[in-house]
C-alpha cells in the first residue's frame, strides 16, 4: 500500500542493521522496515516517514540518537546532497564488508548458487581520486541546498548558473560543484576555471527544461599516462562564440592532449550518435594496463577506474589459467581491454561487440600493441554463437563475458549452453543480473570459483567475478 505522502508517520528510536543494493541503509523497528539515506548500520536514529511500497517505506532521517562506531566523517563538503559517493560516511572496511555480503546474498537468494567458493573480496588501495572520467552538467540555474534556502542571514540570487551533478531524481536540478574527490587535477581546476571563463564571456547556460542555452555538458577524460580528453557539448552556439572557447582551453590548459567539442541539438544527451569535433591534439589518449597500451576515443569505454582495473582483470585471468594452446573468445569485449590481455597468454582470441566505434579501437589498440593472434567482430553478441559461427570459429577452451549492468539475453545464455565451453569466465558490474543468468547455466554449468573486486569506494557498486566449469556428463 502506498502510505500517503502528506501524512508522514514519526518513529523514535530505530535501529540502521544493514545497507541495501541501491545504497540506502536498511532500518527496523518492531516488524517494520525502512530505507533510509546518509545513515550506516549502528546507528539508533528518528525518522520520518516518506513513501511505501512492497512492505518496504522509505523514510528520512530526522535525528541521530546514537552514533555507528562505523561512522565517519565525509571527506567531500557535498555529501549529504550529491549522491554520488553515498557511503563516504561509512569506515572503508565496512564498505567492503557490506559488498562481499551482499555479493553472497545475492547469488545464494536470487541464483541458487553455492558460494562456499567464494574469495574474500579484493578492496582498492586508492579510495579517492580513482575515476578517469567524469561527466558534469551546466544549468542556468543551480540547485540550492536546503541549507542555504533556510539562512535568513543571506540573500539568495537564484539566478546563478551550475556546473556539476544533477542531485538525485531531479534531472533538472545541478548541484554547482566546487571540488570533486573522484578525479585527479587538473580535473577540479579545468571546470572551474571553465566556468569563471563562460561567466564572464556571457554564455548561457543550458536551461533543460526550456531547451535553451549555450553551454550543456562537459566530459573530462584522464588516464594514468598523464593524458586528458576535454570535450565540452554546446547546444547552440555560433561557430564564433565555439572557438573563443576552445582557443582559451588550448592557450591555458597545454596538458589537454585531446581537445573536442560535440553541437548536440537533441532533446537527450546521448552523443554516441553525435559528431565528435578534434579541435586540437589526437583523438584519443593512451592507457597502460598490465603491459598492454590501450587508445581511447572519445565515444570509447574504458573501465573508469584504471588501477582497479588491472586488478579485476588479473583475479579473471587468473581464474581463466589461460594457457598457449587455448581459444578464447571474450563476449561484450569493448575495445578489447581485457581480449588484449588474454591474447598475450593464448593461442587465439575473439572478442564480439555490439559499438562498431569500439570495435575500431579494438583493431587499433591489436595492432598498437603487435597483437596477430587476435580477430573481432561488429555484432549483437546475440547475432553469433549460431551453427554457422560454431563452424568457423569452433568451441573456445574459454569464454570471457562480461556484460553491461542488464546481463546477458536470455538467448544468449541458450547458445551458450549449447556451445558448451568448458570454462566461463562471467565478470558482472550488477550481481543481480548476474546471479540471474547463473541460475540459467547451471542447467550445464556449476560454479567454482567467486572474487568480489571493489571498483569504487564509497559507492554500493561492486565488480563480481564467476568462475563457470561445464558439468561432466
Amino acid at each position: 500500500m502506498v502510505q500517503n505522502r502528506r501524512q508522514p508517520k514519526l518513529y523514535n528510536d530505530v535501529a540502521v542493521v544493514d545497507c541495501g543494493a541501491k545504497g540506502e541503509a536498511i532500518a527496523k523497528k518492531d516488524e517494520q522496515v525502512f530505507l533510509v539515506k546518509n545513515v550506516v548500520p549502528g546507528d539508533v536514529i528518528n525518522i520520518r516517514t516518506i513513501k511505501g511500497k512492497k512492505g518496504i517505506t522509505m523514510a528520512e532521517s530526522t535525528a541521530i540518537v546514537q552514533y555507528s562506531s562505523d561512522r565517519i566523517i565525509p571527506t567531500c563538503s557535498h555529501f549529504y546532497y550529491c549522491g554520488g559517493c553515498n557511503w563516504q560516511n561509512l569506515k572503508y572496511e565496512k564498505q567492503l564488508f557490506f559488498k562481499q555480503k551482499w555479493v553472497n546474498d545475492t547469488l545464494t537468494r536470487i541464483g541458487k548458487v553455492d558460494t562456499s567458493t567464494m574469495l574474500p573480496i579484493v578492496g582498492c588501495e586508492q579510495i579517492f581520486y580513482y575515476r578517469n572520467r567524469l561527466d558534469y552538467g551546466f544549468s542556468h540555474q543551480r540547485w540550492f541546498t536546503p541549507t542555504e534556502l533556510y539562512d535568513k542571514t543571506k540573500t539568495i540570487d537564484k539566478h546563478q548558473p551550475a556546473i556539476g551533478f544533477h542531485v538525485p531524481g531531479k534531472f533538472d536540478k545541478i548541484l554547482d560543484i566546487q571540488h570533486c574527490y573522484l578525479q585527479e587535477d587538473p580535473s577540479n581546476i579545468i571546470r572551474l576555471a571553465l566556468g569563471r571563463f563562460a561567466k564572464q564571456h556571457k554564455y548561457e547556460f543550458f536551461d533543460i527544461r526550456r531547451q535553451q542555452g549555450s553551454l550543456r555538458s562537459l566530459i573530462i577524460r584522464t588516464s594514468t599516462t598523464g593524458q586528458v580528453m576535454l570535450i565540452v557539448v554546446f547546444a547552440f552556439e555560433t561557430s564564433e562564440r565555439i572557438e573563443l572557447m576552445m582557443q582559451w582551453l588550448k592557450n591555458s590548459f597545454p596538458v589537454i592532449s585531446s581537445l573536442i567539442y560535440v553541437v548536440n541539438k537533441k532533446l537527450n544527451d546521448t552523443l554516441y550518435d553525435q559528431d565528435h569535433i578534434i579541435y586540437s591534439g589526437n583523438e584519443y589518449i593512451e592507457e597502460n594496463l598490465l603491459g598492454v597500451s590501450y587508445r581511447i576515443g572519445p565515444k570509447s569505454f574504458f573501465q573508469t577506474n584504471p588501477n582497479q582495473a588491472a586488478v579485476l582483470f588479473k583475479q579473471a585471468l587468473d581464474l581463466a589459467d589461460i594457457q598457449p594452446h587455448h581459444r578464447v573468445f571474450d563476449l561484450y569485449c569493448g575495445v578489447g581491454s581485457i581480449t588484449l590481455l588474454a591474447a598475450k597468454l593464448a593461442k587465439y582470441v575473439l572478442g564480439i561487440e555490439t559499438v562498431p566505434e569500439a570495435i575500431d579501437w579494438a583493431n587499433k589498440n591489436a595492432e598498437l600493441n603487435k597483437l596477430t593472434n587476435v580477430e573481432f567482430i561488429a555484432s549483437e553478441v546475440n547475432n553469433q554463437l549460431e551453427q554457422d559461427f560454431i563452424d568457423k570459429y569452433g568451441v573456445p577452451d574459454i569464454l570471457i563475458t562480461d556484460p553491461p549492468r542488464v546481463g546477458m539475453e536470455p538467448a544468449v545464455i541458450k547458445k551458450l549452453l549449447n556451445l558448451a565451453a568448458p570454462v566461463i569466465i562471467y565478470i558482472s558490474c550488477n550481481p543481480g543480473t548476474q546471479a540471474r543468468d547463473l541460475q540459467l547455466l547451471s542447467e550445464k554449468y556449476e560454479v567454482v570459483a567467486i572474487q568480489a573486486v571493489d571498483m569504487f569506494p564509497h559507492t554500493y557498486h561492486v565488480e563480481n567475478i564467476v568462475k563457470l566449469v561445464l558439468k561432466s556428463i
